[in-house]
């Protein structure tokens, strides 16, 4: 098992895209290091004003990065050097290295002179984030297992900022969420593997150090990948075993087996608006404080909203509410992971299919978060627990929070 860490900064509103880039840079400059691995990925906005076209106009040579993929809404125009292994790579295979001056230049015209949907850095295999550079530096097996469908579950690298990713490296994302920009930073730190013994699991004085400069390191975590195929083997059955037990929880409808729902839930209709001041996080502590969990603001922001609890084997169960763009709709994902794996399971908060609901007053909220609380109480037992029981008990070191 590989062990990594990773480090969560504290963006304040004044830091922008291009402030948070100018900091990287400085941080390499400061110790030496010259970044020769920059992915990248952005997006355009399927609606007004081409950003990628404004981009390329003023810097032609990123041309060789875009394509365009087909949506619900028509064309999505991206440009990336993401190798085929990730979600949203480069479909023409185009994956040299983006330059310095080159993402300066893109985070220095967000948002008005390049108004781009999605935009991701990774500053990949920085060697002073690699506690053993003479080790092997070969993809982790996830990756490497890749074209093997047994594997393919265990790890598929995404974009956003908030997939845990084997590398050490620092990733800056920037996207646009309702009025604004969502930004977000961290970094990764190879830590080594538990074949040659627990490593230490704190920063060192280098690494503290280099990070520190970057910006307010906000919270950091230990996570893990497999170390070789055996061990990726034995993870992928217990993986399956979880997702059936998942599956036989709902019906071919996607509806919940066996929930009796407390409140009666309307579809939200044309002319419905908000009439009063709506609080997520009241509706959500009111009805799963009692059941164990903790609101979690280190992953709860722009509209999601996070609980978590950690059960009798020490894995990690994670609630996710997100509000809806356009409406104060709530959804809910629920997940329960381990060092190795993770099985994600819905909390509909009704049986029929009537999204978006109507909920246009507080009690609105509060009748649909009650539902999803009656929801989780009947997956406990046969998902929460069963899976639980199922992967065994956890490392005691893993700091899922």
């Amino acid at each position: 098992m590989k062990l990594y860490k990773r480090v969560i900064y504290r963006l304040a509103k004044k830091d922008t895209p291009l402030g948070v880039t100018e900091r990287i840079r400085q941080a390499f400059i400061t110790s030496d290091i010259v970044p020769h691995d920059i992915k990248f990925f952005v997006s355009d906005s399927q609606q007004g004003v081409s950003g990628i076209d404004r981009l390329l106009k003023q810097n032609p040579k990123l041309s060789s990065y875009r394509y365009s993929v087909g949506t619900s809404e028509g064309f999505e125009q991206r440009l990336t050097n993401l190798p085929a292994r990730w979600d949203g790579a480069n479909s023409d295979g185009v994956t040299n290295s983006l330059g310095m001056e080159d993402a300066i230049e893109i985070v220095g015209g967000i948002p008005r002179r390049y108004p781009l949907n999605r935009l991701t850095f990774i500053f990949d295999n920085l060697p002073i984030l690699r506690r053993y550079p003479k080790a092997s530096i070969e993809d982790p097996i996830p990756f490497v297992a890749k074209g093997d469908v047994r594997y393919q579950r265990l790890f598929s690298p995404s974009v956003t900022g908030w997939s845990d990713y084997p590398s050490p490296c620092i990733r800056l994302q920037s996207d646009w969420w309702i009025s604004g920009r969502n930004n977000f930073l961290d970094a990764i730190v190879e830590l080594g593997d538990l074949a040659d013994g627990l490593p230490p699991l704190e920063l060192n004085e280098l690494e503290r150090q280099f990070l520190s400069s970057i910006g307010d390191i906000y919270h950091e975590r230990v996570f893990a990948v497999p170390s070789n195929k055996e061990e990726a083997a034995a993870v992928y059955e217990n993986i399956i075993a979880g997702e059936r037990i998942v599956q036989s929880c709902y019906d071919d409808d996607a509806n919940l087996i066996g929930v009796d729902y407390p409140y009666p839930l309307e579809p939200l209709k044309i002319g419905d608006h908000v009439s009063e001041p709506l609080s997520v996080k009241k509706a959500i502590t009111t009805h799963f404080k009692k059941r164990g969990f903790i609101y979690n603001t280190k992953y709860s922001n722009g509209g999601v909203y996070t609980i978590t609890k950690i059960t009798k084997n020490h894995h990690l169960v994670r609630l996710t509410f997100e509000l809806g763009k356009f409406s104060a709709d709530v959804s809910c994902v629920g997940g329960i992971e381990g060092p190795l794996w993770k099985h994600n399971f819905k909390l509909p908060a009704a049986h029929t299919n009537m999204e978006p609901y109507r909920v246009t007053r507080q009690i609105d909220m509060d009748h649909q978060i009650g539902n999803i609380a009656a929801a989780y109480n009947i997956i406990e037992k046969p998902i929460i627990e069963t899976i639980d029981d199922l992967h065994g008990i956890g490392p005691s070191w893993l700091t899922f929070l």
